[in-house]
């Protein structure tokens, strides 16, 4: 009888530091902390760690405490559309978007 007892405290001692070890922060983040709009089309992270979030309204970067918003603007390199539709991060560190 004791093995019994061994055996569900070694189950339920391995389940809960197995369950410790994927706990995971979720943090949201709205216009309120300055998104360019609610509606979220697409959301990628890049290999510098930033979150990049596709708007109805361009393209926003999250670094974990502000968030800088681009859009279309007279430069050849700025957005070409104001909606982001999709992101697409690449290993050299690029991020390619599709836009209206």
């Amino acid at each position: 009888m004791p093995g019994k007892y061994i055996h569900l405290f070694l189950f339920l001692l391995v389940g809960h530091s197995l369950k410790a070890e994927y706990r995971t922060n979720f943090h949201s983040i709205s216009r309120r902390e300055g998104l360019s709009n609610g509606a979220v089309n697409a959301i990628a992270r890049d290999a510098e760690g930033y979150m990049w979030f596709g708007i109805w309204n361009g393209l926003n970067r999250y670094d974990g405490s502000s968030i800088v918003t681009f859009i279309p603007g007279g430069s050849p390199f700025s957005l070409h559309n104001h909606v982001v539709r999709e992101l697409y991060p690449t290993n050299s560190g690029s991020m390619w978007m599709l836009t209206n």
